[in-house]
């Protein structure tokens, strides 16, 4: 198995959790790799629910057992909401918590074969990107992912 096939793995497994798997929120999430998330150019149609994944690099693991390696990918998904008023600004937020709550459920992951942990390790404040307006904002969500590799 190479290092591909685990970013492959993440990748679809983020996709298919945010677009097919995760239940309780009030957004629809598809995702956008072909806009800025955090460009005001985009209608709010497909502004509000587009998210973006990004590697921030991996971090070496000393585990070596029985000819497999163990990566850790940090992993940021930056997600879009259109905010219209006060009410929706508190449904992003649990919509955020909801996120990060059954992403690191083993069940939303385990049917990959290179993921064997998902943790999250941080989420900023929602950062407005379309200054005094304040109907756009932009979540991102950290994550690390360790992953299997074998030699």
């Amino acid at each position: 198995m190479s290092v591909t096939g685990i970013w492959t793995d993440i990748t679809s497994s983020f996709d298919d959790f945010l677009e097919n798997t995760l239940t309780g929120t009030t957004t629809t999430f598809r995702v956008s790799p072909v806009i800025n998330v955090k460009s005001t150019a985009y209608a709010d149609s497909i502004f509000n629910g587009a998210y973006s994944i990004f590697f921030e690099g991996a971090e070496e693991t000393k585990a070596n057992i029985q000819s497999k390696l163990f990566p850790v990918y940090n992993i940021r998904v930056d997600i879009a909401f259109s905010v219209k008023n006060r009410t929706v600004y508190y449904q992003v937020l649990e919509d955020v918590e909801q996120i990060i709550r059954q992403r690191v459920e083993p069940a939303t992951w385990s049917d990959y074969s290179t993921l064997i942990h998902i943790r999250h390790t941080d989420t900023t404040i929602p950062e407005f990107i379309d200054g005094d307006q304040e109907n756009r904002l932009v979540v991102s969500i950290r994550f690390k992912v360790r992953g299997i590799i074998n030699r």
